[in-house]
């Protein structure tokens, strides 16, 4: 495979161990900062969380579940994708991501649309996934938020189970430089490049850029990627600042829907096995988008922030996939499919921001406005294998090469969506101990779909009211209880038999929670219920038309700690109990599970750091994470497929040289399991990797 790079710039790399600036190698050390009471900062322990409320807020004073994952663990684990992440957050799955083309996840049991762009997150505020997205990579990553329960109160649309909240890394004064390289199994090739510092006194920049090249244990599979991410901060005067925010990535790799299940169950062919076309080429992934935010303190209590997004993105690519296995077992036909995907997304907001004091209660408001205009044309043309031309392949000895069918054309669709938004949130403190939040949000969608084979365009005009109240009770600086609920909604596309277009998705939760700090440490324990209606469902009158009338509903449990024992030990502990099922469908039964939802899940990590004579630092850790069982498709009840439960273990190390040099390993699956991620169904199965090394160095300066 090519080691040619995409770019001609010096790269680096920040691969988890690898991706620290000079400064930020320093606070390795982690010494603990006082907040308030017995509260302190600690490892992988965020005090304040921003995307929760829309204003700095401590984790205590918040009557919801959030769970932080900043570059100390991203380091630790040596993430490089978004979904590396997922598995160290409770109540998080991962689910179908159309051949490894954009991420998706589920936050206690519910995901979004896996055929379209997964389900919604946010960078810096902003919807960033509606359309196409290379896979979020964490060298620009400054942490990662899970907003738990309906969020639609402050972002709109989306899904009732949470909302993850990506924050990137901003331009400094301080001048700092870190390059690093990284390689491991399979081929891997890493470099990223992180720069920042003052152009003058009143603006500093920021650059990051990395390099990609991939193989894979999957046969015939490899991978190419590259990010580029200029960053400005002009502070204007002393009261006002504008940031400005460029990032352009592309990935280019082939479909690879993963394996099969025969006869509903897996192992049969090896995980490595490849079921499409190696000479189909690579799906092309591209995507560029810029942020602007101008924020202006009216005084020590006020502020306006103003910001403006605007993002393209495009896909296209071959590829045959899997669509029916014979009743013999082995003989696989497939699916031809060419596509080439286009959108342009344009957003903005003005929010207020301030706090004051009435009647000895003290207010923090957030008040604003918010509007989005996205085009998304989508062209699909695909064949449909037949007796006479089945382009079939053997699974157990398959021999590539086969002439590709004509495909013809399915899809030729031109989406545009306007949406309009306006919020406020009130954030009560009644005396030092009790706290009520109160938000609510008017949201108005408009949709037209032209369809071009058809010659029929359909539109939609929806509004939604998303209200939110939870309260906390503060009963020392160290112990908090809170309880909540909030609504959320999600536009349906499409329409019925008679043209009417679907009422929206809606979703409410419930949860009440006990949020606990020790000196060097964070606890949360969190129950929580949650249902959505007007989920699409077969029409039982009308063949081939949906009706919005299914129901899903969602209750459990999460548990996360995560800080310092003390004598160098650091670590993280998460659990979660989530029973996701169909309650009301016109096809599946009442009781089935959601796909990719694990009843039971959960990780752990634990390091050890201590001064040695010869170098600053060294430490040493481990960490597991185990998925339990999970429906493999939506018709679990009826072909009994399911994926089974897994538990990979990781090891990890690093040696901090001095101040300017690091080296870390990482050895992920160390005892080489078979495992399955996640599943579309029982033809798209996707595995997870064998025992894989990686080792890195970063150089600061």
């Amino acid at each position: 495979m090519s080691r040619k790079n995409w770019a001609a710039a010096p790269m680096a790399i920040v691969v988890g161990t690898a991706g620290l600036s000079a400064a930020e190698a320093q606070e390795l050390s982690l010494p603990a900062i006082e907040v308030s009471g017995q509260r302190t900062t600690a490892p992988f322990r965020a005090p304040e969380s921003t995307s929760a409320t829309r204003t700095e807020t401590d984790v205590m004073e918040i009557p919801f579940a959030v769970s932080s994952v900043d570059k100390k663990l991203i380091q630790t684990v040596a993430a490089t994708r978004g979904e590396d992440l997922y598995d160290w957050v409770a109540g998080v799955a991962r689910q179908n991501n159309f051949g490894g083309l954009w991420d998706n996840y589920a936050v206690r049991g519910f995901a979004g649309d896996g055929n379209t762009s997964g389900t919604d997150y946010l960078v810096n505020g902003f919807s960033w996934n509606r359309g196409i997205s290379v896979p979020r990579d964490t060298a620009t990553l400054e942490r990662m938020e899970v907003l738990k329960g309906p969020a639609s109160a402050l972002y709109g649309r989306g899904d009732p189970g949470g909302l993850i909240s990506y924050t990137t890394k901003q331009p400094q004064f301080a001048r700092a430089n870190t390059i690093g390289v990284s390689a491991g199994s399979y081929g891997a090739l890493r470099e990223t490049l992180d720069s920042t510092g003052p152009v003058t006194k009143s603006l500093a920049y920021r650059f990051i850029a990395m390099n990609e090249d991939n193989g894979s244990f999957r046969d015939t599979v490899s991978s190419k990627r590259y990010l580029f991410a200029p960053s400005f901060t002009w502070d204007i005067g002393a009261d006002t600042t504008l940031h400005y925010e460029f990032e352009t990535a592309r990935q280019r790799a082939p479909l690879d829907r993963g394996v099969v299940a025969v006869n509903g169950q897996l192992g049969a062919v090896p995980a490595s096995r490849f079921m499409g076309e190696p000479r189909d080429g690579d799906y092309d992934v591209r995507n560029s988008g810029h942020q602007f935010t101008l924020e202006h303190r009216f005084n020590a209590d006020w502020s306006v922030n103003a910001g403006f997004a605007q993002r393209d993105t495009d896909l296209s690519g071959r590829s045959s996939e899997a669509f029916a296995l014979q009743p013999d077992g082995r003989t696989l036909w497939r699916r031809y499919r060419q596509v080439a995907f286009h959108s342009n997304d344009v957003q903005g907001r003005v929010e207020v921001a301030g706090k004051a004091r009435t009647a000895g209660i003290g207010h923090t408001f957030v008040m604003g406005v918010d509007a989005y205009r996205f085009n998304y044309d989508q062209f699909v043309s695909r064949s449909t294998p037949t007796a006479a031309a089945p382009y079939a392949i053997d699974i157990f000895d398959p021999v590539y090469g086969q002439p590709a069918p004509v495909p013809r054309t399915a899809t030729n669709l031109l989406e545009r969506d306007d949406g309009q938004g306006l919020y406020a949130q009130d954030t009560l403190a009644f005396g030092p101990h009790w706290k009520v939040l109160a938000g609510l949000r008017w949201d108005r969608f408009h949709q037209s779909v032209e369809n071009r084979l058809k010659g029929v365009t359909t539109t939609q005009l929806q509004t939604a009211l998303s209200p939110r109240l939870g309260i906390v009770y503060e009963a020392s600086p160290a112990l908090s209880l809170y309880a909540n609920t909030a609504y959320s909604f999600r536009p349906n596309n499409g329409a019925d038999v008679n043209g009417r277009a679907f009422d929206p998705e809606k979703g409410h939760g419930y949860e009440a929670g006990v949020k606990w700090a020790g000196t060097r440490w964070l606890a949360t324990v969190a129950a929580f219920y949650v249902n959505k209606r007007n989920v699409l469902t077969a029409d039982p009158a009308n063949a081939g038309f949906s009706r919005a009338a299914g129901e899903v509903r969602s209750r459990g449990v999460e548990f996360e700690w995560n800080g310092e024992l003390g004598h160098g030990l650091r670590g993280i502990v998460n659990l979660a109990y989530v029973d996701a099922q169909v309650t009301h469908d016109n096809v599946l039964t009442p009781g089935a599970r959601l796909v990719d939802i694990p009843r039971l899940s959960g990780s752990a990590l634990l390091m050890y750091e201590t001064a040695l004579a010869l170098v600053d630092k060294a430490g040493a850790g481990a960490g597991v994470i185990y998925v339990g069982r999970r429906a493999g498709n939506t018709a679990n009840t009826q072909d009994g497929f399911d994926l089974p439960a897994y538990a990979t273990v990781q090891l990890n190390g690093y040696v901090q040289v001095n101040k300017h040099l690091r080296a870390s390993v990482v050895l992920n699956n160390l005892f080489n399991r078979t495992y399955y991620v996640s599943s579309y169904n029982s033809l798209w199965v996707t595995p997870g990797a064998p025992r894989s090394l990686f080792a890195s160095l970063a150089y600061s300066f």
